[in-house]
């Protein structure tokens, strides 16, 4: 897909490991929205609030801001997106779990 908007061989390489771990997180990321619209739907809506607030700051984006003045990669903040989809929807998950009980 990098090929059709550019020749630079650098931007492909990057661009071809980058669309994999996006491709990879991808299914925490639908279950994500998923289960945080399923609270939302029984008037849970601040959890959906404090879950991504809370995962988006505390495994996103302060380790990324430490992790990248040590190590310049763009692995650190892919990792870290990849991450926190999967903590995420674990944490969704488990909400889920304990609120709704049929």
């Amino acid at each position: 897909l990098t090929e059709f908007f550019t020749t630079d061989r650098d931007v492909v390489y990057w661009g071809v490991r980058y669309l994999w771990m996006v491709a990879l997180s991808q299914p925490f990321v639908a279950a994500a929205f998923v289960l945080s619209g399923a609270l939302r739907g029984l008037g849970k809506t601040q959890l959906p609030l404090v879950v991504n607030t809370l995962s988006f700051w505390i495994v996103r984006i302060i380790p990324s801001l430490v992790l990248l003045n040590f190590y310049k990669i763009p692995y650190i903040p892919w990792g870290a997106m990849a991450l926190e989809s999967v903590l995420r929807a674990l944490t969704y998950l488990t909400l889920w779990r304990k609120v709704f009980r049929p």
